[in-house]
This record gives C-alpha cells, sequence and structure tokens, in this order.
C-alpha cells in the first residue's frame, strides 16, 4: 500500500478504525494537524489522571510520512504528558535522536533465564525436558524472535523430549514451520506474501481462488499459529504477518517464476476487479507490475502514485515513485513517445527534488536531462517548465545574471504564447532575480504587472507538478521585501500578512513554507525581532514536518538571528554558524553574501568588530548579489568606529560609497540607513548642520512607517539637531 495514504505505524494510535479511514484520505498536512490536535486533546485530558503513552515499534521499517510526522510530534513533545516510546535496530537513527528530552536505551539480549520464561510462556504444556529447554534457549542465544519461532516449531513438531534437531537459524525455523502446514493452508501464506505485508480477505479470495469457507478455515490455522494476525475488520477483514521475516521467508519459498505470476495476477485483479482500491492506491499496482517485468504497466501506475502524493504533499514518496517509472522507463525501447513520456517525469521529479534544496547536484542533473530532451521533443510549452526549474537553480547558487537571461526566455516564450499562466510564472522569475541584484523598481514592475494577469478563476490554485510553488503567493512575497527595500514599509508589512493569509487558506505546504521565508526576512529588514522569531518557528515545524530540507536551514539562520538580537548571544552564534554549514553543502549560493552581512550584523550588536569586518571581507568580490550591497557599505563603516581605534574616515567614505549606492538603485530604507549612520558620525564631529541638512529631507520624502525602527531612529536625531 501507499505508506503516505496508509500510514501504517501511526494510524492505529487513534483507536478507532472509521476515524483512522477518515484520516487516510486527507491530505499530508491535514492528516498530521488532525492527529496533532487528537493526541494533545488526549493528552490534556489525561493531565488530571495520568500521561499519555504512544508506542511505536519497528522504526526502522517506518515510511517517510510517518517518519515526518514523528519527527514534527517530537518537536511539539516539550511541556506535554506525553511519554513516546519507540524500538528500531541499530543502523537507524532517528533524525530526532539528538534532542534534550530524549533518551536511547540499548536493548541486549535476553539472559538465559529470560529466555527459558519465554519458552514455557509459548509452549502449550510445561513437560519439556530440561535438556530440551537447554538447547532452545542456547540455539536462540536470546534473541527474541528466533527464541518464540523455534519454541513455536519444536511445539508444532509434536514430541518435547530429546533427541530433536533445532533448525540453525530463524530462516530454517519458518521454513520448517511453513512446511508442516497443509497444501492449501501454505499455498494461503505464500500468495499472502506476494500481496504484502497487509493482506485484504477480497483480494486474497480473488487471487487463490478458494471457497470463502476454506479460505476462512485457513487463515484461521495461519492466526493460531500466530503467522498472520486479524488487524481490521471495517469495511473488510484486512490481514498482516506478525512479523516481515514471516512474510519475507514465504515469499521467497516460492520460485521466481511463480512469484512473477502470482504478481501479474494480483495486478490484474486490483485493475480489473478492485477499481476502487487501484484508484486509491496506485503505486500497490505499479509494485506488483513491476516485481511481475511488466514495466508497459508499471510506468503510469508509479506516474500517478507520484501524483497522488504531489497531492498531498508527501514529496518523499512522490521522488520515490517518480524515480520509479523512470528507471523503469530506461528499459524500454528508445521512441519519441518515450521521450516526451521522460520529459514530463524529469520534470515532475525536479520540482519534487527542489524540496530537498533547490541547487543541489541531483536537482541539476534532472533540469539538465530534461534541456536535452526538450531540444528531442522540441516543443515550448513542454520547455518553459525545465527553463522555469533550471532559472530557480541558478538563482539558488547566486548566478543570477544566468537566472535573469533564462526569466527573459521565458517572458518571450509566454508572450509569444499569450498564454497567461505562463506570463506571471516568467514575471515573477524575473522580478524575484531582479530584486537580489538590487533593480528595485524594475523588479517591482514585473512583480506588480504579474499579479495583474492572474486571475484565479483561469488559474490552478498551484501546478505542483511543474512548478515548486503557488505563482501569486511567490509574487507577492518577493513584492512585500522589494517595497520595503523602496521605503514603503507599512505596504510591505500588509502585503506580507495578506499572503500568509493566503497561503494559510490555500493549505499548500511548500508555497506556505515559501511564504514565512520571505516573511522571516521582511521582519529582518524591518528590526521586528519578536515578529521574525515568530515566523522563523512556524517554518521551522513546517519545513521540519514536510522534510524542507533547505528551508528548515534557512528557518534555522533566521532563529539564530532572532535569538543574538533577544539576548542568545552564545546558542544562537552557533546555531548561525552550524546552519550556514549546512546550507553550503546544499550548494546554495545564493543570499550567501547577505547571511554574511547578517553574521557581521550580529557581531557589530555584540560589540565585535573584529569578527564581524572578518565575515564582511569573506564576501566574495564577484558577487553578482546587490540586494543589500549598501547595507553591507553601511556596515562595515559601523563596525570600523567600533574598533579600539575608530577609523573615521574610511568610516565616513563607507558611508557616502552606501548613500549614492542607495540613491542609485532608489532603495530609499536603504539610504535612510547610510544617512542615519553618517549624520550620527557627523554629529559627533560636531557638524549638527551638515548632518541635519541630511537627513531632514530624506526623513520628509516617507510617508509611512513612522512606527518602524529606523524611522524612529531618524526622527529621534532630527530632534536632537533641533
Amino acid at each position: 500500500m501507499e505508506p503516505a495514504v496508509a500510514a501504517p505505524h501511526l494510524l492505529h494510535l487513534l483507536g478507532s478504525t472509521r476515524e483512522s479511514e477518515w484520516l487516510a484520505g486527507l491530505s499530508s498536512e491535514a492528516y498530521q494537524a488532525s492527529t496533532f490536535a487528537v493526541l494533545l486533546q488526549l493528552s490534556l485530558h489525561s493531565s488530571r489522571q495520568r500521561p499519555l503513552v504512544i508506542e511505536v515499534e519497528d522504526l526502522h521499517w517506518i515510511d517517510a510520512t510517518s517518519e515526518a510526522w514523528l519527527a514534527a510530534l517530537v518537536e511539539r513533545l516539550a511541556g506535554t504528558r506525553i511519554l513516546l516510546l519507540v524500538t528500531f535496530r541499530p543502523g537507524y537513527h532517528p533524525p530526532w535522536m539528538g534532542t534534550s528530552y530524549t533518551t536511547q536505551v540499548a536493548l541486549s539480549r535476553l539472559t538465559p533465564h529470560d529466555s527459558a520464561r519465554v519458552v514455557q510462556a509459548v509452549l502449550p504444556t510445561p513437560q519439556i525436558s530440561t535438556v530440551l529447554l537447554h538447547e532452545i534457549v542456547t540455539k536462540a542465544d536470546g534473541n527474541p524472535f528466533f527464541l518464540e519461532a523455534l519454541t513455536r516449531s519444536v511445539a508444532e513438531h509434536g514430541t518435547l523430549q530429546p533427541p530433536l534437531a533445532l533448525p540453525d537459524t530463524v530462516y530454517a525455523v519458518l521454513m520448517a514451520r511453513m512446511d508442516r502446514l497443509a497444501p492449501v493452508v501454505k499455498r494461503v501464506l505464500q500468495t499472502a506474501a506476494v500481496i504484502g505485508q497487509e493482506v485484504p480477505f477480497s483480494l486474497l479470495a480473488a487471487t487463490t481462488d478458494l471457497s470463502r469457507e476454506t479460505l476462512s478455515e485457513s487463515l484461521a490455522q495461519l492466526q493460531a499459529a500466530e503467522l498472520l494476525q486479524e488487524t481490521c475488520l471495517v469495511p473488510e477483514s484486512v490481514y498482516t504477518f506478525t512479523h516481515v521475516l514471516i512474510q519475507e521467508t514465504a515469499y521467497h519459498a516460492l520460485l521466481e517464476s511463480s512469484r512473477r505470476q502470482h504478481h501479474l495476477q494480483i495486478a490484474q485483479i486490483l485493475a480489473e476487479r478492485l477499481a476502487t482500491t487501484a484508484a486509491q492506491q496506485p503505486a500497490w499496482l505499479a509494485h506488483h507490475y513491476t516485481e511481475a517485468g511488466d514495466a508497459e504497466h508499471a510506468i503510469p501506475y508509479w506516474q500517478q502514485a507520484g501524483h497522488r502524493a504531489v497531492d498531498r504533499s508527501a514529496h518523499a514518496e512522490a521522488i520515490a515513485h517518480f524515480t520509479h517509472a523512470l528507471a523503469l522507463l530506461r528499459t524500454l525501447p528508445v521512441t519519441p513517445a518515450r521521450a516526451r513520456h521522460e520529459l514530463t517525469l524529469q520534470c515532475s521529479l525536479g520540482v519534487q527534488l527542489t524540496t530537498r534544496g533547490a541547487a543541489t547536484p541531483e536537482v541539476e542533473r534532472t533540469y539538465a536531462r530534461a534541456l536535452e530532451l526538450c531540444q528531442q521533443v522540441g516543443r515550448a510549452q513542454e520547455l518553459f517548465p525545465v527553463l522555469y526549474g533550471l532559472s530557480r537553480l541558478y538563482k539558488k547558487r547566486g548566478k543570477l545574471q544566468r537566472a535573469r537571461a533564462l526569466g527573459e526566455q521565458l517572458l518571450v516564450l509566454a508572450q509569444h504564447h499569450g498564454d497567461a499562466a505562463l506570463l506571471l510564472r516568467s514575471h515573477y522569475v524575473l522580478g524575484d532575480t531582479l530584486l537580489w541584484l538590487g533593480e528595485f523598481p524594475t523588479a517591482r514592475a514585473h512583480l506588480e504587472h504579474g499579479l495583474t494577469v492572474y486571475d484565479p478563476q483561469q488559474h490552478a490554485p498551484h501546478d505542483v507538478l511543474l512548478y515548486e510553488a503557488d505563482p501569486q503567493l511567490s509574487c507577492l512575497g518577493a513584492l512585500s521585501v522589494t517595497l520595503w527595500c523602496l521605503g514603503y514599509p507599512d505596504q510591505a508589512i500588509q502585503r506580507s500578512t495578506e499572503v500568509l493569509a493566503q497561503a494559510q487558506a490555500l493549505a499548500h505546504p511548500y508555497s506556505l513554507a515559501r511564504v514565512l521565508a520571505d516573511a522571516a526576512y521582511l521582519y529582518w529588514c524591518c528590526r521586528e525581532w519578536s515578529r521574525l522569531q515568530e515566523r522563523t518557528e512556524a517554518l521551522r515545524a513546517l519545513a521540519a514536518t514536510h522534510g524542507f530540507a533547505e528551508l528548515y536551514a534557512r528557518a534555522t539562520y533566521h532563529a539564530a538571528l532572532a535569538r543574538v538580537k533577544q539576548g542568545q548571544v552564545a546558542e544562537g552564534l552557533a546555531q548561525f554558524h552550524e546552519s550556514l554549514e549546512t546550507l553550503q553543502g546544499m550548494q546554495s549560493g545564493d543570499a550567501q553574501a547577505l547571511r554574511l552581512a547578517q553574521l557581521a550584523e550580529l557581531y557589530r550588536s555584540t560589540g565585535q568588530p573584529g569578527p564581524g569586518l572578518h565575515a564582511l571581507a569573506a564576501t566574495a568580490a564577484d558577487t553578482e548579489e546587490r540586494l543589500d550591497a549598501a547595507g553591507r557599505y553601511c556596515l562595515k563603516g559601523e563596525l570600523l568606529l567600533l574598533l579600539p581605534c575608530p577609523d573615521t574616515q574610511q568610516a565616513e567614505g563607507c558611508f557616502q560609497h552606501a548613500l549614492a549606492l542607495a540613491r542609485c538603485q532608489q532603495a530609499k530604507s536603504l539610504e535612510l540607513r547610510a544617512a542615519i549612520s553618517l549624520s550620527r558620525l557627523w554629529q559627533d564631529q560636531g557638524r549638527r548642520d551638515e548632518a541635519h541638512r541630511l537627513l531632514a529631507p530624506l526623513y520628509g520624502w516617507f510617508t509611512e512607517g513612522f512606527d518602524t525602527a529606523d524611522l524612529q531612529e531618524a526622527k529621534a536625531l532630527l530632534d536632537m539637531y533641533a
């Protein structure tokens, strides 16, 4: 079954089968929110009585969606009366294991005394001889599953006295138990093993072609032997293997040719007789067609499964499904139809890989292959998402001029075809890139033009198969930052508030995450540390829940900024450096100059000019990033004034350079900051009239934002000059 739908490790926690089925039909985000609500309500209800205990076994087999759910739950455990108890084998490492409120306990093998108690509990009679008991305990060597399987094998053998040849391995024990089953019962077990870990009665009946009475009797014997257990009653009985090794043993006991025949038969039954199941769980059919060696039928189902996973924001599953489809597609003959099909899959895969990091080598390889296929297919409609993906990749790597050139190609394509949806995206790509190039008026024009062509009735809310986020939300997020740079802080915050409400209503997690990332940067610009922390914590929780690795790292470094600004200096700086290393490992080169400037600002605010100047000096000389270029010069001047021997002459030169650059960019907010720094320096030098002549007209230009930190600081300086 599709793990993202079934969430097999976690749905049973809710107790009610009907409620579990309802939750399984929700989106990933809604599913998580609903189950969080249930668990926290249970916790609050039990706080007056006793804590809530959640147990999750065999975590090493957990599916990606449940793993993300669990990680998000762990983040929220602090302060609740919930005990989470999980078990997993060595080799698996939960991503949340390093938290201060987790404790790992290594379980050793059972002692001979405890092993003997297990044997005596499993055997139906205490008449086992001491010698045989010792042999079983010695052979199992403290392995609980081996011990139990061996004991049941002895019990089924019917002889509890030596001499009795005991199998040497778990596999041999299970094979011996299977060989003692009646032929029809063994057939049912092996057919169930091919179906999977969870076995619906209707599918098993159709595959074995046994009468209901015979099948029910066989299942009863398998349950009595504790090889299968009935785990669901509504809407039909579903049976589960009591241990995955039982399924694997029964499966591999079949000849490969027999397994292929069974897989093909199961797939055909699902497709022809169980259409509803097939539609809801295409990955199940894809798996069976794949194992049957029928690639042509498997590929469309893998693709359909990928689309369903995307709809639920189950990105890890979507990546796996699209990758399966591509791997099978390569086994087919090279034809134009195959090239078109591969192009569609590569584009879909590229978008999902972007959620892990838009500048990673795997994203580049995916879009490079897609571009190669476009040259074979030769249709502009298929070229657009490829150029779009490449433009975002180069923007993320800090290659802004290359991203701009691709954005201009996109705009030409969109204008040629008169497609409003493509126009919207091309204006967004150009506007966002121009923002980071520091061309603020042109960036604003593109972003606002993109919004004018947006028609919610005409455009789908988001096309997450070909593009990573909703275009209107992306435009609004970038526009809010652009407006702040141009000197309209109130409009910027208003836009940010509006887009956040729209993103929350849309319920598309990646779009919401991108909006929160834009909002975090805006509140850094506005120097509103509490709101920065609020947006950052929301982004971290969302990114952790859905596996947005790059956005999680970005949220972490924004959280570090907020921590330092609110007094947690040592912890914040350590967190900031850790997140920088993570982003560098993802080859995320965009905003690199900005991040170094932010680090320098943290050092400035904590009175450490030396490390601050060193951070600024690390900015690459050939960086194309000009969004905060004026701010970097201004910050350098402030750091020079903090040195034990202040370099006032060089500092004044930095402020003058920052002023000139901000004026050239028409970046009024950045111009104001440079003017404040230069005015303060001139005042200290006794040049009060010059300071007033510089600052007063600039302050008078502003028509809004008078409660923001920058304008309040400017007003305080002007009051001193009066």
